[in-house]
This record gives structure tokens, C-alpha cells and sequence, in this order.
């Protein structure tokens, strides 16, 4: 069990991208994983060694490059940090056309695109994809994924789930900001926020209920949108609301729950599948994730 406070969690044991033929190929998550599995040829993993490298080094120029120039004995490390590094005009591409630069197979560049970098939209078809992955932002997601690989004690993959589901999420924040002396309120919505009427800053929220509450910080849910502002009455306030609305969301996502007899597989409690987009049915143009969760994280009976 991983042990966060106010909140414990257990690891998900593997990943897996899922084909139309009922296959499951393993998401290689580290470099003894890649050794590991019997899934890839000899020819993959080299391949898949030879991307992570690459990727691992780019990053470690990029944290470098502030203390690059002069290597102590006269020697400009400019040139050797420009052989790891990723040039700027690829960095700008698309990842899918970089991962075909890199003359990755397809099986590869689909777990990396859809197991490890979570693109959501087919990356192949601009024609339908909606949040085309950028190289930049995609390398960006692989160092996230290999950071998180067993940054928890007990936690040896990259994701992890919460105890009791979900739902333990919103009262684990209740809970650990009661400690703090913070107020958690319920049924009460902001109308409109309160702000700086010179420069614009964020200054507080105003709720249905007509009070005020000041704050330095506000986390703001996506599905909002901020109207245009309009002046206070009282010029002594030197403060405008920006009114609150509904953002018109055209997106939608399906959610389905299933309850099996078995895991998909044996050895396997906690897993998480892909099905990247065009695996299933040739319409499919995004992908879809199954989530199998068993007893042991005490949402359902053992057994």
C-alpha cells in the first residue's frame, strides 16, 4: 500500500495497449521491463532502448543548458550538448511525424503515443484529431510517466489508484484542509470573481449568497468561463467582477462499467488498457481506456 496523507493508494500492476484481435501487448514503463518482455522482438526493444536514450538525454541537456558555455578547462560544451539535444524544428513538429522520423514500427509508436504520452485523438488522421501532440509536449509526457515509475514505496508502475475509489478523492481534501483550518462548503456557487479594477489581478470569488471571500489563488474548473468584466458600483472597492458561466463544451465522454468473472489477465489485479484509435472498429477516433480494479482496493467484493 502506498501511504499519502489523508489519502492511501495501491498501485495499478501493469499496462497494456489492446488490439481488435483480443491481443494485450505489454507497456514497457523501464529499462529491465523492456529486457523483460517476451512481447517485442530483439529488434523493438533496441529500438525502444534507443528512443528512451535518446529522450533521457535530451532532457538532461535541457536541465543543463543553464550551466552550459565552459567546462572549466576552455572547452565550449555548446557542441557535445548539441548532439543530445532535439532540435527546436522537430521539437515543433508533430510527435507522430517524429516518431516516424526515428523510423519507430507502428506497434511502438502506438504505446508511446497512446500508453505512455496519453494522446487522446487519432494522431495518424488530422482530419478528426482535435489536440494534435506536439514533440515538445509529447517529451514532456514521457518524462512525467518515467518520473513517476515507483516514486511511491510499494508502487512500482507509474499510476496509481485510491483506496475506496474515487470518491475518497474530495474527502481526503476536506479532511486534510479541516487540519489546516480551512473551511469546506458545500452547496454554495460563485457567481463571479472579484478583481483588481487597475491591473486585472485575481483578487477573490463572490458567492450566490452575496459574500465576499478574498484569497490569493483560486483553482478554477475547465468547464467555467469567465465573462467580460463589468465595474463595481463603489469606487471605493477599486474592483470588477468577472461573472461566471458554463463553458459550452461540445466534447463528451462515455463511461461504461463492466463486472467480470476473471481478470484479463491471471497474474494481474489492478490494470489499465488502451485501445488506441482505429484498433477496435475503423470509425474509432479516439482511444478508449479500460480501468480493471479487483477487492483489494476495496470498491467491489474479493472474489
Amino acid at each position: 500500500m502506498c501511504q499519502i496523507p489523508e489519502l492511501p493508494y495501491l498501485s495499478i500492476d501493469a499496462s497494456f495497449v489492446g488490439d481488435g484481435n483480443g491481443k494485450l501487448w505489454n507497456v514497457p514503463d523501464s529499462r529491465a521491463a523492456i529486457f523483460k518482455d517476451k512481447s517485442l522482438t530483439l529488434m523493438e526493444k533496441n529500438q525502444l532502448m534507443r528512443f528512451f536514450k535518446l529522450v533521457q538525454g535530451h532532457l538532461a541537456a535541457t536541465v543543463g543548458a543553464g550551466t552550459s558555455g565552459n567546462d572549466g578547462n576552455g572547452n565550449d560544451n555548446d557542441e557535445e550538448e548539441g548532439k543530445t539535444k532535439i532540435s527546436d524544428e522537430d521539437l515543433e513538429r508533430p510527435f507522430v511525424e517524429y516518431l516516424s522520423k526515428m523510423r519507430l514500427p507502428p506497434k511502438i509508436r502506438s504505446i508511446i503515443l497512446y500508453a505512455i504520452a496519453m494522446a487522446d485523438y487519432d494522431q495518424d488522421d488530422m482530419g478528426v484529431c482535435q489536440n494534435l501532440l506536439k514533440t515538445k509536449d509529447g517529451i514532456d509526457r514521457l518524462a512525467l510517466y518515467q518520473s513517476s515509475v515507483g516514486r511511491f514505496t510499494n508502487a512500482s508502475g507509474a499510476l496509481i489508484y485510491p483506496i475506496y475509489g474515487q470518491g475518497e478523492l474530495p474527502q481526503a481534501f476536506s479532511r486534510r484542509f479541516a487540519v489546516k483550518g480551512c473551511i469546506y462548503v458545500l452547496r454554495m456557487p460563485v457567481t463571479a470573481l472579484l478583481m483588481e479594477k487597475d491591473s486585472g489581478s485575481y483578487k477573490g470569488v463572490r458567492l450566490a449568497s452575496g459574500q465576499d471571500i478574498f484569497s490569493q489563488k483560486l483553482v478554477l474548473d475547465p468547464s467555467f468561463t469567465l465573462a467580460s468584466p463589468s465595474t463595481s458600483p463603489s469606487d471605493l472597492l477599486h474592483e470588477s467582477f468577472n461573472f461566471l458561466s458554463t463553458r459550452d463544451v461540445k466534447g463528451k465522454v462515455a463511461r461504461g462499467i463492466c463486472i467480470t468473472r476473471n481478470s484479463l489477465k491471471p497474474d494481474t489485479s489492478n490494470l489499465l488498457v488502451v485501445y488506441p484509435p482505429q484498433s477496435l472498429y475503423p470509425e474509432q477516433i479516439t482511444s478508449i481506456r479500460a480501468l480493471q480494479i479487483s477487492g483489494n482496493l476495496a470498491v467491489c467484493p474479493l472474489g
